[in-house]
């Protein structure tokens, strides 16, 4: 059985959850039946959730330019449900073929990378040039993230959900870094299906 997590964006707050299937799909759907269970969806939010995931053209997108990582995206009640995943691995885990995969929430955005064939380390300083390359930050944001995440206490790294989570204070705001180790591979291996 696989493991699968999920970083849900859904009425401002940030939910993870970590859900086995043979596949992604399968994996999609544990997450739906408890997602819709919770207190903060509205029953009204709960049919449309549930309509939606049934219709074929809104099944999860295989995002491009990373590997095996799907986006799920609805408007119930004009309320944003935001769901992206991907297949993880336990941290310990040597046995299979990974890469390193960060997911930023900041100011409303999602931007994720991935690095493979790097230590962790060298992975967490490309991410940095990577995140300090593009149009999300300013020059006082990029200033300020480079000089806190050198500063940073790595013993008040999280873990849940098979994520390494970092919560950086950039210019007032809040930078949530999510870190997974993920399992790489083809398309038809990554979706569960056979060669």
């Amino acid at each position: 059985m696989r493991t699968y997590s999920f970083i849900t964006e859904f009425k401002d707050n940030t939910y993870l959850g970590c859900y086995p299937g043979e596949n992604h799909y399968q994996a999609f759907r544990m997450w739906m039946d408890d997602f819709i269970s919770q207190p903060y969806v509205s029953n009204m939010q709960r049919k449309k959730i549930v309509e939606d995931s049934q219709d074929k053209d809104l099944d999860p997108s295989l995002l491009t330019n990373v590997e095996c990582i799907w986006c799920w995206w609805i408007n119930p009640w004009r309320k944003s449900l935001l769901v992206n995943f991907l297949e993880t691995l336990n941290w310990d885990n040597e046995d299979s073929a990974y890469t390193y995969t960060f997911v930023v929430l900041f100011e409303g955005g999602t931007y994720i990378t991935q690095h493979k064939g790097v230590s962790f380390d060298d992975s967490c300083r490309l991410w940095i040039e990577d995140f300090i390359g593009t149009p999300y930050l300013n020059d006082a944001q990029k200033k300020d993230l480079l000089s806190g995440f050198v500063r940073y206490d790595r013993s008040l790294i999280e873990e849940n959900c098979n994520f390494k989570i970092l919560r950086l204070p950039i210019c007032d705001k809040q930078l949530n870094l999510y870190i997974a180790k993920t399992k790489i591979g083809n398309t038809a291996k990554c979706c569960g299906n056979s060669q």
